[in-house]
């Protein structure tokens, strides 16, 4: 799946190069046991090279987790000081006029400011997921085509994906609470599973009495 080659030169013109250079490989004792097993070569990022990704279980997705239901805390998002309307919503929201609102009105402000970044954080959250996503695919398609056209096009949806990968990264950094977050280490599975097991200590399963029921 994917690009039929793995390497590139990322030149211009007649100096373009690609190769086929990286494969996956496997005996015939694994192929018959994960049988549905794939092998993808994902878009070009960053190097000359290719990433191969080896699925062993591509119906995972079929299995969906369930929520408690429960309602969340509300969080500032840092990642919303870079957006538009984040600013705007505040502006409506009459937080900022200081001196000027008694304490009564300012928390009926905050109340009301902290309701609407909520309900636009919800749309955006899933646009920004979207977008990121559909980046993806463009810079998959953009490398299937690298034959065709020229690295230039491709080297702008990098461009536009990195920014993006910018504020996903400073997403999960709030939430880890790290200090030793370093650049370069864009959305990686280490960040995911730390914040994944900090939600499964702080969530209550279930209430125990005195006899253990």
């Amino acid at each position: 799946m994917g690009s039929t080659y793995t390497w590139s030169n990322k030149r211009e013109g007649y100096e373009m190069v690609y190769e086929r250079l990286n494969r996956c490989v496997c005996n015939y004792q694994w192929r018959d046991i994960f049988t549905g097993a794939t092998v993808s070569h994902l878009e070009f990022w960053k190097s000359d090279h290719c990433p191969i990704m080896l699925d062993s279980t591509p119906y995972r997705a079929l299995f969906t987790r369930t929520s408690l239901g429960h309602r969340r805390r509300f969080h500032f998002e840092e990642c919303w000081a870079r957006s538009e309307g984040y600013v705007n919503i505040v502006r409506k929201s009459g937080v900022n006029e200081g001196e000027s609102a008694n304490m009564q009105d300012l928390v009926s402000s905050i109340q009301f400011c902290t309701s609407q970044l909520r309900e636009w954080n919800e749309v955006n959250r899933k646009g920004f997921c979207k977008e990121i996503l559909r980046k993806h695919k463009e810079l998959q398609q953009a490398t299937k085509e690298i034959h065709t056209g020229s690295w230039r096009s491709a080297s702008l949806i990098e461009r536009e994906l990195y920014a993006l990968l910018e504020n996903e990264e400073i997403y999960w950094r709030q939430r880890l609470r790290a200090t030793w977050l370093k650049r370069g280490d864009k959305n990686s599975r280490s960040f995911h599973s730390c914040a994944l097991s900090r939600r499964s200590r702080n969530t209550i399963k279930g209430i125990y009495d005195s006899e253990g029921k």
